[in-house]
């Protein structure tokens, strides 16, 4: 029944289409107007009928649409009821008191766009390649609307503001022309006993837009209601996110806190990442990838029919505003989404709503200690399509590293399936001390795997570069899966040695002690390519039972392994502590 409904409504947005374009300067006043500029799937704006809800799983961060300062609640009770939030206008505002311990005080800071070769904490510059051509973005403007703060050094506040719009010419997108919105959002929480704000997380998106004129939409009453729908706010005016063009890559330079670093994840397709220093509070962040196809989530119900039990398997995001009503559900990335997915898996048919071309990365939290916990550098990316996906990095775990991902089986029309990829590009080093690696090249094994363990047919890629190891798994399908990544490195060559035992009297013969120290050092020669045995004697007369003894101790080596390449040697000297004895050495 959804699936027939979302064709319904898409055959009338090609209707008020054709109508808009015929009326000029006449704006059409009912819901789907609002939809009628582009094809792009959107849950947000899914048509509504009066007193519908829609439930849905959201992509992080997409609901927020400007900057802003909060009192956060606490979170909701057994019931899922919860207090408001409570929302400040300026640093000033006496909601935000920053003498109040009992306050969670947080703000979501839009960065500007660089006005200089050295002002931090924002967008240097952004440009997208289609087919292999590269059109640079040209700053158009910052979006009207939102609360703008100045910078406040002495909080540790970032300036605030909009989204940043750009044209991008010769670069059309899925709706037609060539705007794009760049948001580059620092997550921050205030800090009682510093008093100042950390900054905790930095997400970037670039989203294609075209615009709908439209008199309900409004600054002021920005992040309520249907202005929750758009990617930003004008007055009677809404970016409507558009698809990207195919064969599409996006490339985005930030300049950010160095605190914020560590491991990001993303809605991207073959990443590469590059970072370098700025000053000595800011780096500068350098990501280009493909758009991901994300398939997407969204039923229509009537609002009394959801139930607490309803809510419950969503977990505790709650809802908030969309176009023509309430939209309830949770993100991609939360822990609770893969629950919620499998409640709702049969009423959707197992089936998505629609699909889309994203282009996200934001920072997650990472173990406090060990390999992964570094926090002074980039150390990796991890990125998927799957509709919903574990919102940390790959856990390790019995020698590998696995990242959980899930999605409905179907595209949009119900037969096609739904294909995954994930990408995880790690710092070379984090690799080598996850695995207690060298220097030396590592190999890898990428597999995707199914709940009962079996594994999934997928194409993988793995290569390193430039201090960075890339690996892909492309091509597998969706219910619940596994991507598991295991590490190996041939071993490295290395210098061992074994003095064995006297010979006594004339014997040439390994006795079993002898043997043994042999088999010892052998069995560390894998990577090794060359050996020695060196007999040492005292009197001349003894160089040719020295040169048997040395004979015998390559001999039994050889037949241990026969790759390496044997020397044998008598070597003459004076301390008789040698004479009668063996020395054998690989390398």
């Amino acid at each position: 029944m959804f699936l027939f409904t979302l064709r319904l409504v898409n055959s009338a947005i090609t209707l008020k289409r054709l109508l808009t374009s015929l009326i000029a300067g006449l704006v059409a006043s009912v819901v789907l107007s609002s939809t009628a500029h582009g094809a792009a799937f959107d849950p947000d704006r899914i048509s509504k009928t009066p007193g519908d809800i829609t439930i849905q799983i959201s992509e992080p961060g997409t609901v927020q649409n400007h900057s802003k300062l909060a009192i956060q609640p606490p979170a909701p009770d057994e019931n899922l009821n919860r207090d408001p939030w409570r929302w400040c206008e300026s640093l000033d505002d006496p909601v935000c008191d920053f003498g109040d311990k009992s306050l969670d005080i947080i703000g979501t800071m839009i960065m500007p766009v660089c006005d200089s070769l050295t002002v931090e904490n924002c967008v240097e510059s952004f440009s997208v390649a289609i087919s292999g051509s590269n059109y640079v973005g040209q700053f158009d403007r910052e979006a009207e609307g939102g609360i703008k703060w100045p910078a406040d050094p002495d909080l540790n506040f970032f300036k605030a503001g909009s989204p940043l719009l750009f044209r991008v010419p010769g670069a059309i997108h899925g709706g037609g022309t060539d705007q794009y919105a760049v948001i580059a959002m620092a997550a921050t929480k205030f800090d009682f006993d510093s008093q100042k704000f950390q900054s905790r997380n930095l997400s970037i998106s670039v989203v294609p837009y075209t615009e709908v004129i439209d008199p309900r939409y409004d600054p002021a009453s920005i992040g309520s209601g249907d202005n929750n729908s758009c990617v930003f706010v004008e007055t009677s005016v809404c970016g409507i996110r558009e698809d990207f063009a195919p064969n599409s890559v996006v490339s985005v330079k930030v300049r950010a806190p160095k605190e914020i670093s560590g491991w990001f994840m993303g809605r991207l397709k073959d990443p590469t990442v590059a970072i370098s220093e700025l000053t000595q509070t800011n780096n500068i962040l350098a990501i280009s990838a493909n758009p991901a196809e994300v398939a997407r989530f969204a039923i229509l119900r009537p609002e009394g029919s959801l139930s607490l039990e309803d809510r419950r398997a969503m977990g505790n995001v709650g809802s908030w505003g969309s176009l023509g009503g309430i939209a309830y559900g949770t993100e991609a990335n939360q822990e609770s989404v893969f629950g919620m997915l499998d409640y709702y898996r049969a009423e959707a048919k197992d089936t998505a709503a629609g699909i889309n071309t994203l282009w996200s990365v934001g920072t997650i939290q990472a173990p406090n200690e060990g390999c992964l916990a570094d926090k002074s550098k980039v150390l990796g990316i991890v990125s998927t399509n799957a509709m919903i996906y574990n919102g940390g990095t790959p856990s390790y775990d019995n020698g590998y590293l696995s990242y959980k991902v899930g999605g409905l089986h179907f595209q949009p029309d119900g037969k096609t399936e739904v294909l995954g990829t994930y990408d995880l590009i790690m710092r070379s080093e984090t690799a080598r001390c996850l695995y207690g690696f060298s220097k030396a090249p590592v190999s890898a094994t990428v597999q995707v795997v199914g709940t009962a363990g079996e594994e999934k047919v997928a194409t993988t890629v793995v290569s390193e570069r430039d201090g960075w190891l890339k690996l892909a798994a492309y091509g597998f399908t969706f219910s619940e899966k596994e991507v598991r990544v295991t590490l190996t490195q041939a071993p490295q060559p290395k210098r061992v040695s074994a003095n064995l035992s006297k010979f006594t009297g004339k014997a040439t013969k390994l006795n079993a002690s002898q043997r043994a120290a042999i088999e010892s050092i052998i069995s560390q020669t894998e990577a090794n390519s060359i050996a020695s045995c060196t007999a040492y004697f005292v009197k001349a007369a003894d160089k040719k039972l020295a040169e048997t003894r040395a004979k015998a101790a390559c001999a039994y080596a050889q037949g241990l392994n026969p790759k390496l390449k044997f020397t044998s040697t008598a070597k003459q000297t004076r301390t008789k502590s040698l004479d009668g004895r063996v020395t054998v050495v690989s390398n």
